[in-house]
């Protein structure tokens, strides 16, 4: 069972993200439904999708937070992930929201309307040095 406090952490380090990137929450059924599709059609990569988060950008362009468990990625062809239509990056080992450093954190967008995903990437890199972001790190178990 997952304790109080590892939720609680877990919605700062979101908060802090959100905050730092510009980042907002989007309600976006289209997106979840096109996930749900690419994930019914290609299960063998269902796993790369989880602990999932969409937001949209300073630009309004969506971009999806997918934090898989670091198992669920090995072996993977990662590239599989352009074959399906999104581009994406990865943050650095230990950034993570949901469960750092166990759930690697990936930044994913559509690439028919793609957000700009590197000035994101350097933007959440640079959370390993952000004091709040850090303590609710430390104390996420």
């Amino acid at each position: 069972m997952m304790s109080n406090a590892f939720c609680i952490n877990r919605d700062e380090r979101f908060l802090i993200l959100k905050k730092c990137t510009g980042m907002r929450d989007f309600d976006g059924k289209v997106i979840w439904n096109l996930l749900h599709k690419h994930l019914n059609a290609h299960k063998e990569y269902s796993r790369l999708f989880d602990h999932l988060r969409v937001l949209k950008d300073t630009s309004g362009r969506v971009v999806v937070i997918s934090e898989p468990y670091d198992g669920a990625i090995e072996g993977k062809d990662l590239t599989a992930l352009n074959r399906l239509g999104y581009d994406f990056v990865q943050a650095d080992f230990g950034i993570g929201i949901h469960n750092p450093p166990d759930c690697p954190l990936f930044l994913m967008t559509r690439k028919k309307s793609p957000a700009d995903l590197a000035g994101l990437l350097l933007i959440v890199n640079k959370l390993k040095y952000n004091k709040d972001f850090i303590k609710a790190h430390n104390n996420h178990e």
